[in-house]
């Protein structure tokens, strides 16, 4: 044989095949290895021995809690006597135990034999059947093989009864002899439920307490390749159907594996645990399965963002929320950004962002203070006036009307207020154009003073006729400051010279829903300022100012007070003179624009100076914006000129211009540089003068900052379509917006928040009235604008209608005055229909409450009145109470018209439960016993005893008497001529007479 020529040297193949398998094999179990070792069964295990030693804790102190009651000890010595009695009938009980024994065993045996003859019994009927209907075999044989399975049937079934009745008797013999023992023992296991939950839970999951073969169960499982076998650590996830994501060519459902190290998070038991084991905060908000949020259905990334489907600490795109956080997390975990995946977690800060993809078209958000805090700067600041928001769209513009601008205030006044605001008003909110990073070089403060000039041109050139009626006469001043601290209009406007320390809030911008008025001496005129409070519509229809429906006399002292407050030091500032030049130069950069440079220069030539100044200042408010503030002529239809938001949460980050600037590639991080310096994106960049930045800067604090940030990030363009019901409803929806929009919670609580009014009452009074602060605190509830948390239970909708549309006198003594507001009708009744909503209320109408004025109900009712006193402070009518003007109360001849008698039912129970601080005492109604004692007995009319102290009954005859009340509804006219005939003194004079008494 030849011999066989190779290219190859066996051996050597050999030691390389050895060497590779050596090598793959070790790569094979360091696979298996890393595969094994995760991250999250580090975390798991740690939670273990957490969870393990948290059980073993409660075990103990449940222990010790039961065996310290003296119900438990004497429920083990009632367990101790009745063992003793039961081993002394031990013997006696061992007969019907066998028996009940023996017994079984002739139930299953005689059980078996029925089961068998049924068996015989159905294949004899199928044989006769057949016999008899197709002729297939013999009938009379047939039947009677199916007579005697039929009699087999029916004994055994007899037997079996018999049996059945003799077993039950046994048991119920052996359960008498059991009866002590068996009733200690439910006793006892009341007490020691939680216990035995604990010790179940503790040989689950602490290995100590184990048995050896759950050991080594629970050890085997666990191994590498057999840890498919239902192991112990392993991967928990929740996949939510509902909340889909976009893989750009289908949508698969949303996993969350958080859970996976989250451990402790549904449990409230781990809020002093540490990361990533601690408690979700609010509990009974989120989470858990009687939460409005279950885990189940939202899951965590849907609210948090993050990538649900990682399982470590860098795949799950945890976001730190500060520089300092994230070095630290660099250290811990070697954190690093998770590059590519849009959605990453919001830092701890933003966390309620997440709450817009289901709540975006909420006007409040319950339990998300920083969100609602960022929409309402976003609404105060305007921002939707350069910027889309869908959210906003056709909202009114922030700013005031400028159509009428030459009757209010001068051209020289303009000036200065455009070039720096806050020069005049340091809390105002028109932001500041000029003097910014990017134009305050001495070239471009040159150019942007002479752009104001043009813009002061256009709009007094363009600006309308307003008429102004003369002051009939000399305010009082200190009239005028007495009735703007009473009347009500601190509840949106602050006086504050000065700057001052505090945290901007929902409450804070309610009462910097209007202008601080300080300066305004120098800002208008008196005649202008005294039209305005007359009727504030007439100036600009869309205002937000309401009409106080304040006579000659109130607006002219109001006036007289407003012209005491002056800024002399902003009326002092320089005014550069106009230099055509300056204006031929921004004349021609706008002209570039459009045409060539020759064509522009001709263009130029051809202009007067007032043709400039007209095309300069109709470009420069549209370059700026002006318009999205303002209502300017000329500019009544033109579009936002900034980036739409209505998504701006959605962006990815690439698409975000950083500039040349070195802070982090983030949203929060570009939203919050420019926020707080908004001009700071064209830092070293070469641009022309009319190519720079233009947003303004609002000198936003960092709290606003922040809470505006949290907004934004959560303009997002997903949406899981699960809309809470008020947003579903148009009509709530408009009626809570107007709430919003027109400051009613500056004045009312309404949804347990709001009244930003009633500090300053309690300012008021100790100023105007001497009172003591403790006194005065004891007094706002009283004198404040009314709590509206019941207001869809409590009055009628038609009266309500037209009390709102036409307010009228309801609690006498208040000075507080309800403003009238230029609504429409369907206005008024959206914010009706937001109220009857709170309060789950639906009709719209309410029925005329009838009354038996003959029934004994009634007569009670009437009876517990004049008992009560009620004349004492209610006015019935135009009687006047009995009592001083500090403790009037509301007219009950207007009850009829006005409240809904289950509301009075409700409020006449106990008023303290519906309004907190009232002073409305709950009525005296007469219990049985008190009806009992013969001496308290006589006391009462027959009305009273016939109900037999029925206090339903008697609340319910209490209303019936108040609908039944004669009288004027509407005693406005009567209150308004006793106080200016009597004045508002009955305050101090009667904290005076109370200090006499002490003395």
């Amino acid at each position: 044989m030849a011999k066989q020529e190779r290219y190859y040297n066996i051996l050597k193949l050999n030691k390389l095949f050895a060497i590779s398998s050596i090598v793959f094999l070790f790569l094979l179990i360091w696979m298996f290895k890393d595969d094994y070792s995760r991250d999250w069964k580090g975390y798991q295990r740690e939670f273990r021995l957490l969870e393990g030693e948290l059980t073993s804790n409660f075990l103990e102190l449940e222990k010790s809690r039961i065996t310290a009651l003296n119900d438990y000890k004497v429920a083990q010595q009632e367990m101790a006597a009745a063992e003793k009695s039961l081993e002394n009938k031990r013997v006696d009980l061992q007969v019907p135990q066998k028996l009940l024994k023996s017994l079984k065993n002739e139930h299953y045996k005689i059980e078996q034999q029925l089961a068998f003859a049924k068996a015989e019994y159905d294949a004899a009927k199928y044989e006769y059947e057949e016999a008899v209907g197709k002729k297939h075999g013999d009938v009379i044989k047939t039947k009677k093989r199916l007579d005697h399975f039929n009699i087999e049937v029916k004994q055994f079934t007899l037997t079996l009864e018999d049996v059945e009745r003799e077993l039950n008797q046994q048991k119920k013999t052996i359960q008498d002899f059991l009866q002590e023992v068996t009733g200690a023992e439910k006793r006892i296991g009341e007490f020691t439920r939680k216990i035995n939950i604990y010790s179940r839970r503790l040989t689950n999951i602490d290995p100590g307490s184990m048995t050896v073969g759950n050991k080594m169960a629970d050890f085997i499982r666990d191994l590498p390749v057999l840890d498919f076998l239902n192991p112990y650590y392993k991967i928990d996830q929740i996949i939510l159907k509902d909340i889909t994501e976009d893989l750009n060519f289908t949508t698969v459902p949303t996993v969350d594996r958080c859970i996976t190290c989250h451990l402790g998070i549904a449990k409230p038991e781990y809020e002093d645990a540490p990361q990533p084991f601690k408690t979700h905060p609010n509990l009974d908000l989120y989470i858990t399965n009687k939460s409005h949020h279950p885990m189940e259905s939202f899951g965590c990334t849907s609210c948090h963002g993050g990538r649900g489907r990682g399982t470590n600490f860098i795949t799950t795109a945890h976001t730190p929320k500060s520089e300092e956080q994230e070095l630290e997390w660099v250290e811990k975990y070697q954190w690093h950004e998770m590059h590519h995946w849009e959605t990453p977690m919001f830092p701890k800060q933003y966390s309620e962002s997440g709450c817009f993809k289901c709540h975006s078209e909420e006007i409040f958000i319950s339990h998300a203070e920083k969100l609602n805090l960022g929409t309402n700067l976003i609404e105060k600041a305007g921002c939707f006036g350069c910027h889309i928001i869908e959210r906003y769209k056709d909202k009114r513009l922030v700013g005031p009307d400028l159509n009428k601008i030459p009757k209010k205030i001068s051209r020289d006044w303009t000036y200065r207020w455009i070039r720096d605001p806050k020069s005049f008003r340091h809390n105002t909110w028109m932001p500041k154009f000029f003097g910014l990073e990017n134009n305050s070089d001495p070239e471009s403060q040159v150019r942007t003073g002479q752009e104001i000039h043009a813009i002061i041109h256009y709009l007094y050139k363009n600006g309308k006729d307003f008429p102004l009626y003369p002051i009939p006469r000399l305010g009082n001043q200190e009239r005028g400051e007495e009735l703007v601290n009473s009347l009500g209009c601190l509840g949106c406007h602050l006086i504050e010279p000065e700057p001052f320390e505090e945290t901007t809030s929902l409450q804070t911008l309610r009462r910097d829903h209007g202008p601080n008025l300080i300066g305004l001496a120098s800002k208008t005129t008196s005649q202008w300022i005294y039209n305005w409070l007359k009727q504030p519509s007439r100036y600009f229809p869309r205002t937000k100012m309401p009409n106080l429906r304040l006579t000659d006399e109130e607006a002219a002292d109001i006036t007289s007070y407003l012209m005491t407050m002056s800024n002399g030091e902003f009326l002092e500032q320089s005014i550069p003179k106009l230099d055509e030049m300056v204006i031929d130069n921004i004349v021609k950069s706008f002209l570039l624009m459009m045409f060539s440079d020759f064509d522009s220069r001709e263009k130029l030539k051809s202009m007067k100076l007032e043709d400039k100044l007209d095309y300069a200042g109709e470009k420069l408010i549209r370059l700026y914006g002006c318009f999205g503030c303002h209502n300017i002529p000329g500019f009544e239809d033109e579009k936002p000129i900034g980036t739409e938001l209505t998504e701006e949460g959605s962006k990815p980050v690439e698409k975000l211009d950083f500039g040349l600037l070195d802070i982090k590639r983030s949203r929060e991080a570009w939203f919050t540089q420019k926020l707080k310096h908004p001009r700071s994106f064209d830092r070293d960049k070469v641009k022309g003068d009319y190519e720079k930045l233009r947003m303004p800067d609002f000198e936003f604090s960092d709290v606003e900052v922040e809470a505006i940030v949290t907004a934004l990030q959560g303009f997002v363009k997903t949406s899981y379509g699960i809309k809470p019901v008020r947003s579903q409803n148009r009509d709530v929806h408009m009626g809570q917006w107007l709430v919003r929009e027109y400051n009613c919670q500056g004045c009312h609580i309404i949804e347990n928040d709001g009244g930003a009014i009633r500090p300053t009452i309690q300012d008021w009074l100790i100023d105007q009235y001497a009172f003591t602060e403790s006194d005065a605190e004891g007094m706002i509830i009283p004198f404040s604008p009314p709590d509206l948390n019941t207001q869809g239970d409590r009055t009628q909708p038609n009266w309500l209608f037209d009390f709102l549309k036409n307010p009228t006198s309801i609690r006498p003594n208040l000075r507080v005055r309800m403003p009238t507001f230029n609504f429409t009708d369907s206005d008024w009744s959206y914010i009706i229909k937001y109220f009857l909503f709170l309060d789950g209320e639906v009709a719209t109408y309410e029925s005329k409450h009838s009354v038996d004025m003959k029934s004994f109900q009634y007569l009670a009712g009437k009876e517990l009145s004049e008992l009560g006193a009620c004349d004492n402070c209610h006015f019935y009518g135009t009687t006047f109470p009995k009592q001083t003007p500090d403790t009037w109360a509301p007219n009950l001849a207007m009850t009829k018209v006005r409240l809904k008698p289950e509301w009075v039912i409700q409020w006449l129970k106990n008023p303290q439960d519906i309004m907190k601080g009232t002073k409305m005492p709950a009525p005296y109604v007469p219990t049985k016993e008190d009806l009992a004692v013969p001496e308290i007995r006589e006391s009462f009319g027959q009305g009273i005893l016939n109900l037999e102290g029925d206090q339903d009954a008697m609340l319910r005859g209490i209303t019936d008497f108040m609908y039944t009340i004669p009288g004027k509804t509407d005693i406005s006219k009567e209150i308004k001529d006793y106080f200016d005939k009597n004045g508002y003194d009955f305050l101090q004079q009667e904290e005076e007479a109370e200090w006499g008494e002490w003395e």
